[in-house]
């Protein structure tokens, strides 16, 4: 996958062993005292069976980069697979549950209440921190709710955040393919099935347009043609649609025709990530039928994701450098934010991390910086401005999550290597891929034998993932 055009800082790199350097994150999950002996007398026996064995040394790992940064690099990772990039220590990363609150930015709060929707007193502490089960009432409650109930009235069109999100809304609502998405008890929220893989990028985009990173102004919702993070998501929107049209699955609306949002998606750089896409939509059209009506098994939903990350990532390496213009225009801060940010596709396809909205209940939407960074002649501004309510913790995570989306921009390829291949043997595994989650939630438990327990398993299954999957 491409990165991002910005300059790469220098690694410097020592041949060690990966159970030294896994050993040595693995270290610094313990507190000092008593268990950090115990863990450094297991650490010692890990090491004598890596020297006996090495067969479950991956023999491509000979390169790493400096320990601080290879411990900056384990953190990352979990932090990448628990959904949100925050960086304060490896037991950190998860979908923490907040006691604060953090309110939506000052302008981003006029926007909404200048398009009719009072967003001032949603609970954006449980939206982001997740622990929840998702309901119609809960859903009520969610930053999207206060627009979705409308969704369907808006026109279709690729040059404005509404009308994105109706294009979303219009193929999750799509009647052939709504059964396969469908829970067991029902569940449809607005008509939609919560299932459906697609909520995650709707989720996404609304944090865009209430981060202001659209270049949306107060009132308004036209996305500006200039914006690096529109342009984007352009090709994770209207790209999937096109390629509905062109699998079957559905009709273009006539005003996106009309107002021209098929035409960017026609570019022959896109053809072949459109194309991944229109395979997706007609392989689900043939799980269809075969099967029935029947809603996606565990095993079909996690393959479904693997080609939605596939299809994802392809996209994202297609489209960055069709918009490096549009890139340059944003302050250096948010460059760095930006590239980190669309790194971070590799590392979640290797587990395929799930985008549903009942998983993103459960997990958390993420905590995310609530402006541009660098804007307004503040700095990185990656926390908070004069208009916003946050509790200390709630500055402390988005900090976490800039200072480790911004660090991961300028990895060097093999530290990046690195750090993709530990998650890719660990998600060869189904079995491994589906228990991960909770497994990286318990590093977040006061507790230090906690925490052991949890960076163990990782670390075993790292050593001894299991049989891989055929399609992993």
């Amino acid at each position: 996958m491409a990165m991002m055009p910005l300059p790469s800082k220098g690694l410097d790199t020592r041949g060690r062993s990966v159970a030294v350097s896994l050993r040595r994150c693995q270290g610094a999950l313990f507190s000092n005292g008593k268990q950090h002996i115990q863990q450094q007398r297991l650490n010692k026996k890990v090491m004598f069976q890596t020297t006996q064995n090495r067969k479950i040394t991956n023999p491509g790992c000979t390169q790493l980069p400096h320990p601080k940064v290879h411990s900056g690099l384990c953190a990352f990772a979990v932090a990448l697979v628990a959904g949100r990039a925050r960086a304060r220590a490896f037991h950190r990363w998860r979908p923490a549950r907040l006691a604060g609150t953090l309110r939506v930015t000052a302008q981003s709060a006029q926007r909404a209440v200048a398009l009719g929707a009072d967003v001032s007193k949603l609970p954006w502490a449980d939206w982001r921190a997740g622990g929840w089960a998702l309901t119609e009432t809960n859903f009520a409650s969610t930053p999207l709710a206060a627009y979705w109930e409308t969704i369907d009235n808006r026109p279709l069109v690729a040059d404005d955040f509404f009308g994105r999100q109706a294009i979303y809304a219009r193929i999750m609502r799509e009647k052939r393919l709504a059964p396969l998405f469908t829970r067991s008890d029902g569940l449809l929220l607005h008509g939609l099935p919560s299932a459906h893989f697609l909520w995650g990028y709707a989720v996404q985009l609304d944090w865009q347009w209430r981060s202001g990173r659209l270049g949306c102004e107060v009132g308004d919702s036209s996305i500006a043609p200039e914006s690096w993070w529109g342009r984007m998501n352009y090709t994770l929107c209207a790209l999937p649609y096109v390629a509905a049209a062109d699998a079957g699955l559905l009709e273009l609306a006539s005003e996106f025709v009309s107002s021209g949002g098929a035409e960017e998606a026609s570019r022959p750089e896109l053809a072949e990530a459109r194309a991944l896409w229109a395979e997706l939509w007609r392989n689900l059209l043939h799980r269809l039928a075969s099967a029935g009506g029947a809603p996606l098994t565990d095993r079909e939903r996690d393959a479904l994701q693997s080609e939605v990350w596939k299809a994802h990532a392809a996209t994202l390496n297609a489209s960055t450098p069709l918009y490096s213009a549009e890139f340059a225009l944003l302050p250096v801060a948010e460059q760095s934010f930006g590239a980190g940010w669309a790194r971070f596709v590799e590392v979640l396809a290797a587990i395929h991390l799930r985008t549903d909205l009942d998983y993103i209940a459960q997990t958390g939407a993420a905590f995310l910086p609530p402006h541009v960074l660098g804007a307004a002649g503040q700095g990185d501004d990656n926390t908070v401005r004069g208009g916003d309510t946050c509790s200390p913790e709630d500055v402390a995570r988005i900090q976490e999550s800039v200072q480790i989306t911004q660090l991961t921009s300028n990895l060097g390829d093999s530290a990046f290597s690195l750090m993709l291949r530990f998650w890719q043997r660990i998600g060869s595994n189904f079995q491994c891929r589906v228990a991960a989650p909770a497994v990286i939630q318990s590093l977040t438990k006061p507790e230090p034998e906690t925490k052991g327990r949890a960076a163990a398993q990782l670390l075993w299954w790292f050593l001894w993932p299991g049989k891989a999957d055929k399609d992993s």
